[in-house]
């Protein structure tokens, strides 16, 4: 690996930009279908293009839909009040609604854990500040920001 953290290697840069556009298509798929995760595939895709491709990164990171709350999660582990509730009623929403269509009792529990295991998963992650001039500490700073690879 070079020093500010993209693949040397040409076919597994490109192998990394393949996985990383498919990841973001599959989760721009999942907008739409109910109770499918989009933002596992988002990150898997910002992953990706950080170790392949500047360009993408960049672009994903200031894209005008993804930018801000791919930013906040990738450098601060964390999201807005307005997000998490919009994400979990959306979810519930979802989950209730398939739920009255489901009638495999097992498929209903299945989501349900699913549900219950997302929901705890979003209530745990960090919330950004209301007033965006204050910073989060250091101490809750993502794992795979450019700056943090540099040792800046």
């Amino acid at each position: 690996m070079s020093t500010r953290g993209i693949v040397d290697s040409k076919i597994m840069r490109n192998l990394l930009v393949f996985s990383g556009t498919l990841s973001l298509i599959i989760g721009l798929i999942a907008l739409i279908i109910p109770v499918f995760p989009t933002s596992p595939f988002i990150v898997l895709a910002a992953f990706c293009y950080l170790k392949s491709s500047d360009t993408l990164y960049n672009w994903l990171l200031n894209h005008r839909f993804w930018g801000k709350y791919l930013s906040n999660y990738v450098n601060y582990h964390a999201i807005t009040k307005k997000t998490r509730f919009w994400t979990l009623l959306t979810l519930w929403i979802s989950i209730g609604v398939s739920g009255t269509f489901i009638t495999n009792r097992y498929a209903r529990l299945f989501l349900l854990g699913f549900g219950g295991i997302y929901s705890i998963y979003l209530l745990r992650l960090n919330t950004m500040p209301a007033d965006p001039t204050k910073t989060l500490p250091k101490s809750i700073k993502g794992v795979f920001s450019k700056k943090d690879q540099n040792g800046n």
